[in-house]
């Protein structure tokens, strides 16, 4: 009786075998196999190299500020121009001013490529005629980006930072710059000693700036700026590039000052010094942004509240000449807060005190 027993047994076990095949192969095209308990797990592919190049995309403006060198020589280095983004990768429309103590460029043509990953950080090649820049860039949640030069080796190249910001293209008019401005520039001269401008105006949108007031800090020495003339116009409603000129005294001293700037939006623009750089000028970029004027005008109660800041500066170090890249420091001050009194009397956590080393002017331009 266990001989029997033990044949049926098997006959179970080699019909559950052939049944449980022949479902397997009835649920795959091939008969190679089906999925679940069939096939073993699928092997992972490799990670994703996803872009995310719809980030960047339509019209920009923006500003750079650095050092150039040759390997044993540097300078102060600054640029600022507009190009076009078609979301996929390309630039177009590319055009670009320059200055630095070599001489600048104006209005230079570019295109280029970029790519930007799925972290929303990426990289970008500027095409020249004759030569090429290469960025990289982080993007912001409102479609701006900041950027880097990253292709200088050995001290040769240019190094240096600066933002790029959507622009608005109807905004490329002269006529469209009008109302109350503030403005706000620095840099160095030839020798990296450092100064800045900040002020204001009233654009008529005819090319005319009236109510110009400002300050210079001339290599350490603060002036007023008493203006004699300022006028604006853009020149190319194409790009949104134009220029701009404040003559003024300061010091007792007439002076002048030319910039070309590229057009953010009505309320903002990118400004660059096109004056050769000498000891006598030094090389300004910054911003040029409209002002929102409070009911009544300003007064001391219109500073009001918790401020934090950031300026940059320098520190001057023995046998700096001499290196290709001197050691320029940014400082970021949170000013711990600013506490207003409404009397004028403003505290702060700490002073900010400008340069280190203070050189005195041999030119009627900018003294110190």
């Amino acid at each position: 009786m266990r001989e029997p027993n033990i044949l049926q047994i098997l006959c179970f076990v080699l019909l559950f075998a052939v049944i449980s095949g022949a479902g397997c192969a009835s649920q795959t095209s091939s008969g190679a196999g089906c999925p679940g308990p069939c096939d073993p797990p699928p092997v992972p592919g490799p990670p994703s190299t996803a872009v995310d190049n719809a980030a960047l995309n339509g019209n920009y403006a923006f500003s750079f500020s650095g050092l150039t060198g040759n390997g044993g020589v540097s300078s102060v280095y600054a640029s600022a121009g507009r190009f076009t983004a078609d979301g996929a990768g390309n630039l177009t429309n590319g055009e670009l001013d320059t200055n630095t103590v070599a001489g600048g460029g104006a209005a230079q043509s570019f295109t280029g490529t970029y790519s930007i990953g799925t972290d929303n950080r990426g990289v970008m090649t500027l095409n020249f005629s004759s030569s090429s820049a290469k960025l990289a860039f982080a993007m912001l949640a409102n479609g701006n980006a900041q950027f880097i030069e990253f292709d200088a080796s050995g001290g040769a190249g240019t190094i240096g930072s600066g933002t790029m910001e959507k622009a608005d293209t109807t905004a490329y008019s002269t006529a469209r710059i009008t109302g109350d401005y503030a403005f706000g520039a620095a840099g160095f001269d030839n020798t990296y000693n450092r100064a800045a401008i900040e002020g204001r105006f009233t654009s008529t949108g005819t090319g005319a700036l009236a109510n110009a007031a400002g300050d210079v800090n001339s290599y350490g020495t603060d002036y007023p700026m008493i203006f004699t003339g300022a006028n604006y116009t853009v020149s190319n409603t194409a790009t949104g590039r134009g220029t701009m000129s404040l003559a003024f005294t300061f010091g007792g001293v007439p002076d002048s000052m030319n910039f070309v700037f590229y057009v953010v939006n009505s309320g903002k623009l990118f400004m660059l010094e096109s004056d050769p750089v000498t000891t006598a000028t030094p090389l300004l970029n910054g911003v040029v942004q409209q002002q929102q004027t409070p009911a009544g005008g300003f007064t001391n109660a219109s500073l009001n509240g918790n401020t934090v800041i950031s300026l940059t500066g320098r520190v001057a170090h023995r046998r700096q000449q001499r290196r290709p890249f001197p050691d320029l420091r940014r400082e970021l001050l949170q000013c711990a807060p600013f506490r207003d009194r409404r009397g004028g009397n403003v505290q702060r956590g700490r002073q900010w005190t400008g340069l280190h080393r203070r050189r005195r002017l041999r030119s009627s331009r900018l003294p110190g």
